[in-house]
This record gives structure tokens, C-alpha cells and sequence, in this order.
């Protein structure tokens, strides 16, 4: 695991310390990663949307043909016989988990940033906005944390619109990642979550960059 993640860490730690000698701003720095990050990351994702939208166009051709066949057999014909038509049109079912590439990258880089960040003596009461101390959750309305509720609804709107013309099993698997993340993050120091809601505020912003 560590020497899967060691790549990552690297790259968050020196690049983080590289933008707070510029910035001098632990805030701004954790910003400024998180679009660092997006770049770095947005031929990977350009290369994943193209490959998802092609998937989708084929499965919207063969579909009339997988209705056909689901009405007319059953059973071990069905299975067959739809086998047959993927293998025809070239397609795999397998190539609808692509788009779960992109997360998978993120989380690593998160990972890495968690580790360097949880660890970073620097951040201790350090302010930043409306965050009082970025090595700890933000807590603005008591046990409250508002930073993750604001991740939360960024996740929801770009769910919405990176689904507004696919079928609606995507657009569930998104909401179901974003409560988890919501459930996993809530209580993390607000350094942590501050990247990760800037990670999925660039991802919207990312979402009509590879549609045009």
C-alpha cells in the first residue's frame, strides 16, 4: 500500500510546499493543491469522458435490441444470446466502471494528502475563512461542521448535471458516494475536507470543460 501511495505523497507534499513559499497561506496552498491536482489529473479524465460517452452511444444502439431480447427469452437463451449482441457491437459491460477510474485516482491523491496533512504541525490554529484552526473539524455551528455540508451539495449538483441525460443507476451510485463521503469526511480536520471540496468544486468546473 505504501509504496502504491509513496508517488502521490511526494508529489501533494512538494508541490504543497512549493505554493505556501509562494502563497505564504496555508489555506490558499491547500486551494491551490487541489487545483494542482485537477491538471495534472485532466488528460486522464478528458480520455475517460470519451471513452464513457462512446460506451453510452453503443449501449443507446443496441438497446432497442437488449428490450427485444429480454421479451422474447429467458433464462440461459437470454443470457446467450445478449452475449452475443456485445460481442457483435464490440461491447463490454465492464466499460460502464470506467468512469470509477477517476475516483479511484482522487482518493489515492487524498490519501496521500491525509497522510501528509494529518501529520503537518504547521496547520495547528492556523485560521483560514470561516475555518478557525485548518488541523481541526470547523465546527462553525457547534458539532456542526459546515465545510462538509458544502462538499456535500457541490457533489449533488455536479451528480445532477454530469446525469442529466443518463440513466438514473449512475446518477444513484453518485449520491451514494457523495453521502459517504459525506459520513466519512464530517469529523476529519477541515485542512483535509478544504481539499476535497475544492477537488469537487474543480471537478464540476471540469465536467464542461471535457463535454465541450
Amino acid at each position: 500500500f505504501e509504496f502504491i501511495i509513496n508517488p502521490f505523497l511526494v508529489f501533494i507534499k512538494t508541490t504543497f510546499l512549493f505554493l505556501y513559499e509562494q502563497t505564504s497561506n496555508y489555506g490558499f496552498s491547500i486551494i491551490l493543491l487541489s487545483l494542482a491536482v485537477s491538471l495534472l489529473l485532466l488528460p486522464v479524465f478528458v480520455f475517460i469522458e470519451k471513452a464513457k460517452k462512446k460506451n453510452d452511444l453503443v449501449k443507446r444502439n443496441m438497446q432497442p435490441l437488449i428490450d427485444e431480447i429480454k421479451r422474447a427469452y429467458k433464462g440461459q437463451e437470454r443470457y446467450y444470446y445478449l452475449k452475443t449482441l456485445n460481442r457483435q457491437h464490440n461491447f463490454s459491460p465492464f466499460r460502464a466502471m470506467i468512469p470509477i477510474l477517476s475516483l479511484l485516482i482522487q482518493i489515492a491523491f487524498f490519501i496521500a494528502a491525509y497522510q501528509y496533512l494529518e501529520h503537518f504541525e504547521p496547520l495547528k490554529g492556523v485560521a483560514f475563512g470561516f475555518m478557525k484552526d485548518l488541523s481541526q473539524p470547523d465546527q462553525l455551528f457547534g458539532s456542526i461542521n459546515i465545510l462538509p455540508i458544502i462538499m456535500t451539495l457541490v457533489n449533488l449538483v455536479t451528480a445532477y448535471f454530469y446525469t442529466k441525460n443518463g440513466d438514473s443507476g449512475e446518477r444513484k451510485q453518485m449520491l451514494i458516494v457523495a453521502g459517504i463521503f459525506l459520513v466519512l469526511l464530517f469529523n476529519l480536520p477541515s485542512g483535509l475536507v478544504l481539499y476535497w471540496t475544492m477537488n469537487n468544486v474543480f471537478s464540476f468546473l471540469r465536467l464542461f470543460v471535457t463535454n465541450r
